[in-house]
């Protein structure tokens, strides 16, 4: 039996494409304060499938297949990123350079390249699918469902201590509750914590209540609140599980002192 990709990168890939196909099919305006049609948003939301479907694809494929699908992925987000960085240009103009047609044509011809290279992925995810017997249904399985039971126990811990600890409008407490029933929607949470300003802003202030959050939350209870790398989920990890746990770069920076120190005295006594 042939191995499969994992359930969650082929519904995620499925779900990215889902969301920009309403563009390039569509032919919908992308909208930078629309959570939906954001194109950075969907450029994240494409990324981090497609990182775990490249690597697959590199295992159990050929790399030439794998290179091709990277190019393709990676065209679209090239593509969604310069339609932000020119909504971003054009959101500066005043209204009447806004509506010109100028502008209109300069975003139209973005968008067309998105028409073009989300077209080409869209095709070629389309007949790997076909090819490999892809699908994103996960294979039930009796252990699988405790693995989940188990890793929702943290979540549920985390809320429990927040209901205790926090006003309901504390910033600690809105961050626990957009996790109180699994991962969490990072766009969801930001717009909770500051709503109706940048992402810029949000992010910073995300940032700035997580690390006193952690700090308590894993003197209390041992868990650890954290956002993957370019994912739009909000996970909670026990900090014994961590990758990260043994790493130490206090320890680190006594350790470099240490040695600058005898190479000094080395030098002297030459």
């Amino acid at each position: 039996m042939s191995p499969t990709i994992p359930s969650e990168y082929v519904q995620g890939l499925d779900q990215a494409l889902s969301s920009l196909a309403h563009v390039v099919f569509g032919k919908l305006r992308l909208d930078l304060a629309d959570e939906d049609r954001c194109p950075i948003l969907l450029a994240l939301d494409l990324w981090e499938p497609s990182e775990g479907v490249s690597i697959w694809l590199g295992c159990h494929a050929t790399e030439g297949l794998r290179k091709l699908f990277d190019s393709k992925v990676d065209a679209v987000h090239k593509t969604l990123m310069r339609i932000a960085r020119t909504q971003a240009y054009l959101e500066r103009l005043s209204p009447p350079l806004r509506a010109s047609p100028r502008a209109a044509e300069i975003l139209d011809k973005r968008t067309s390249g998105l028409f073009i290279h989300g077209a080409e992925l869209h095709s070629l995810w389309s007949t790997l699918k076909r090819c490999y017997n892809i699908s994103g249904s996960p294979t039930p399985h009796t252990s699988l469902a405790h693995s989940v039971e188990d890793s929702l126990v943290n979540y549920r811990r985390l809320f429990e201590y927040a209901n205790k600890q926090w006003n309901p409008v504390s910033h600690n407490y809105i961050i626990c509750q957009s996790i109180a029933n699994g991962p969490g929607k990072y766009g969801d949470c930001v717009e909770k914590l500051l709503p109706n300003v940048n992402m810029s802003a949000q992010t910073k202030l995300f940032h700035t209540v997580l690390g006193p959050l952690n700090k308590t939350i894993g003197r209390e209870l041992g868990l650890r609140v954290y956002r993957p790398n370019r994912s739009q989920q909000i996970l909670v990890e026990r900090i014994d599980e961590s990758p990260n746990r043994n790493n130490n770069p206090t320890d680190h920076k006594r350790s470099t002192k240490k040695t600058s120190k005898k190479k000094s005295t080395t030098k002297r006594k030459r």
